[in-house]
């Protein structure tokens, strides 16, 4: 299946005179404070995921490498180049699985795209207002392009990987003010680095696809900047990433160029934020989990059975039906509802190893079973996380709850003390108390901030 609509010029030429005409004057208010809430909530993960032992790793990685002072590491006292600090804070920000998510996008937007942004805005030293302007460029373009190359692109492709590589560059451009020509080559640099496997899902290469990605973007306006160019219509033809990624026949650039901004991707369908650090299609079977623990005082061992009734894309994502690890238990749909059977809480301290081995959580996963629900089989669901969890119970009873969009998500948001408690919670495992507080309202009111380089800096510690 070709094209559906002719288009008067190429992708990348519509999606850079986006880019080029946009500015902060002419975003609306309440898109704005949306760009605020996934930066707030992304820059607490950031820091939370600063202190794994994975992220220690790459920044040290990142210090052995070397690297002109330019951009802040997120969580430690190091400054390095700015394409080294966006793939260490990309890496930080997606590694505990925190992070937020986009339905267009079918991934993680923020943690690819704000690490860029974040290292060129320190490096220029620009305004808070143009972070913010960067930032909504990148996720509009990643999740636009979402839109033309999904539901098929993520099938195959984790995008965080993909799409974030071509957001981050989207977000950098933005920061340099490149002109269209320029940034048409931005693309197509970012096009030839975006990648991220599926595989990889439950391994400590999975938050290295957003620090891959992050990377990638700084890297291809660096390399444009010094006068390099790259193919400037990277999305067409036989080789071109849309054909590439998710083949001709399912490939639809007139939805990547419908409607820029009308309304902007971060407020519908929205982002979504987490309110558990696991993969997003387990948010909702933890909500019914919880649910029928609390309403009924369930007791792991009074349990007969679970099943759960999933979108049919919902396997795709939970790939380790018996987990061996805390990483592959963010993505195990058993693991996620039996702990929330037994410990009745879904946070940082739940997805270790030594959980994984707990001998009830064990025989819990032996009684769950995963199933396609007959209403969620079709392509309109390929995007869903809506579940049923149903508990049999030694007793006869037979326990049922249904979650259509999870707690955090875009229709069901956190509130504002909801967010702020979480940035703190997190933001507190690396900074005190009170240097917390101050990063908090600092990006709240990130329009007034006049150098960016505060920002980095404040999130620094030794």
């Amino acid at each position: 299946m070709p094209d559906h609509h002719p288009l008067n010029s190429s992708v990348a030429e519509q999606l850079a005179e986006f880019s080029v005409g946009t500015t902060i004057d002419r975003i609306p208010a309440d898109v704005i404070a949306m760009a605020k809430v996934g930066i707030l909530d992304c820059l607490g993960v950031t820091l939370a995921g600063s202190g794994n032992a994975a992220s220690r790793k790459i920044q040290s990685h990142v210090c052995d490498t070397g690297g002109h002072p330019q951009s802040s590491v997120i969580g430690v006292t190091l400054k390095t180049s700015a394409p080294s600090a966006a793939f260490a804070n990309g890496y930080a920000a997606h590694v505990l699985d925190f992070d937020d998510t986009q339905i267009s996008m079918r991934s993680h937007p923020t943690a690819t795209i704000l690490p860029a942004v974040l290292a060129l805005g320190e490096l220029l030293n620009v305004s808070g207002r143009k972070l913010l302007e960067a930032y909504l460029v990148g996720t509009e373009i990643a999740c636009k392009i979402g839109r033309g190359v999904n539901p098929e692109h993520a099938k195959h492709w984790h995008g965080a990987g993909t799409l974030g590589a071509m957001g981050a560059a989207a977000g950098a451009m933005k920061v340099f003010d490149l002109n269209v020509s320029q940034s048409r080559s931005v693309l197509g640099f970012a096009a030839s680095q975006a990648a991220g496997l599926r595989k990889n899902k439950g391994t400590n290469a999975k938050p290295f696809h957003a620090g891959n990605a992050a990377r990638s973007g700084v890297v291809a306006v660096q390399l444009v900047h010094e006068g390099l160019a790259a193919d400037a219509d990277i999305f067409e033809g036989q080789f071109g990433f849309g054909e590439v990624f998710c083949g001709a026949d399912h490939y639809r650039p007139d939805l990547i160029v419908a409607k820029f901004g009308e309304p902007f991707e971060v407020l519908h369908p929205g982002l979504d934020i987490k309110p558990y650090p696991c993969c997003s299609r387990a948010l909702t079977a933890i909500d019914a989990t919880l649910a029928l623990v609390n309403e009924h005082d369930l007791r792991p061992g009074d349990v007969e059975g679970i099943d759960c009734g999933v979108s049919y894309t919902t396997p795709l994502s939970m790939i380790h039906p018996v987990p061996k690890s805390g990483l592959e238990a963010m993505f195990s749909m058993g693991f996620c509802v039996g702990v929330a059977l037994v410990d009745r809480v879904v946070g940082l301290q739940q997805f270790t190893d030594e959980k994984v081995a707990d001998a009830t959580i064990q025989g819990l996963m032996r009684k769950f079973n995963l199933y396609i629900r007959d209403d969620l089989k079709g392509i309109e669901s390929s995007a869903s996380n809506e579940c049923t969890v149903t508990i049999r119970m030694r007793d006869g009873r037979t326990l049922s709850k249904s979650v259509k969009r999870n707690k955090g998500s875009s229709d069901n948001p956190l509130s504002k003390d909801e967010l702020r408690d979480k940035f703190i919670r997190c933001a507190t495992t690396v900074l005190p108390e009170a240097r917390a507080a101050d990063c908090l309202e600092m990006i709240e009111n990130l329009e007034m901030l006049e150098e960016a380089r505060q920002l980095g800096e404040s999130m620094a510690i030794g």
